[in-house]
């Protein structure tokens, strides 16, 4: 009530309830630490994942082309 100007006397917040706004508060940060540490750990997984991927994935199309003119190459040769 009191953020959109509004005022009401004698209204006063307990202190139970500025207790609990308090622990809500408290686990509201703690949640947003968790959450920017999972996120880190989660881009490190990535990342090793994406190195390991890129030490097995097949062939890229370059490479592909090379060995087929390579292959291209040698029959040519072979013919003469």
């Amino acid at each position: 009530m009191e953020q959109s100007g509004g005022t009401v006397s004698g209204l006063k917040e307990s202190k139970s309830a500025e207790r609990l706004s308090r622990k809500v508060s408290k686990m509201i940060g703690q949640m947003d630490l968790a959450v920017k540490d999972l996120a880190a750990q989660k881009a490190a997984l990535m990342d090793d994942i994406k190195a390991r991927e890129g030490s097995v994935q097949e062939p890229s199309a370059q490479e592909k082309d090379e060995a087929s003119r390579k292959q291209i190459l040698e029959q040519i040769s072979e013919k003469r």
